[in-house]
């Protein structure tokens, strides 16, 4: 009888410190997750104090007060040419018939599109040809930057090109469509010259 005590009095002692040896291994798993958080919290607080990060916060604060408040609703264009146009090189072409423009930030005077907000937009431009000429064409970024370009032209029937690019941009840039060459005396085809463009996120 006491034998049969004495055993159940040591499995259980064993159940227990199988307990405790799984309680200790998940307590060390705790202490381990601690201190790896308290480490990434000292760098974090190191970084913050830092003199480099210190002007970098205020240099993105400056440009933030500068450009304004964050722009809200959607931003999207797309405009088409209302006339044929002749087109000189080196010339901005100004789509000037509205289909879209939410928010305003498409200039038909200009030809340009003025960035309101830093993220990723699509842009796709397309441009008709009718003279049985040819235009090259490019796709710029404040006007000294050429993204993407096309070709325009046959010397037997009216044609047209398009092209899309993916740009990221900072509050201020400007995306325009530029003719930079031309060939044969050609013309802009009305309706079938189109810009647009949205922000993507």
């Amino acid at each position: 009888m006491e034998f049969e005590e004495l055993k159940n009095i040591h499995e259980k002692d064993a159940n227990a410190l199988e307990t405790l040896k799984v309680q200790y291994r998940n307590l060390e798993k705790r202490v381990e997750t601690t201190e790896t958080e308290n480490k990434y919290l000292r760098k974090l607080h190191t970084r913050l104090e830092s003199p480099t990060t210190g002007d970098l916060t205020l240099s993105n604060h400056t440009r933030d007060t500068r450009a304004g408040p964050t722009p809200a609703g959607p931003i999207a264009f797309y405009y088409y040419l209302h006339d044929q146009v002749p087109p000189p090189g080196n010339y901005i072409i100004k789509f000037d018939d509205k289909v879209t423009n939410e928010g305003g930030y498409y200039d038909p005077t200009s030809g340009a599109f003025t960035c309101p907000k830093t993220g990723v937009y699509v842009f796709s431009w397309s441009i008709g040809e009718v003279a049985h000429g040819h235009i090259y064409s490019e796709l710029q970024k404040n006007e000294i930057e050429t993204v993407a370009w096309a070709i325009t032209g046959d010397t037997l029937y009216a044609t047209s090109t398009s092209n899309t690019a993916i740009l990221h941009l900072d509050t201020g840039d400007k995306v325009s469509v530029k003719v930079t060459s031309t060939g044969n005396r050609p013309t802009l085809w009305e309706k079938f010259s189109t810009f647009s463009g949205f922000l993507l996120e």
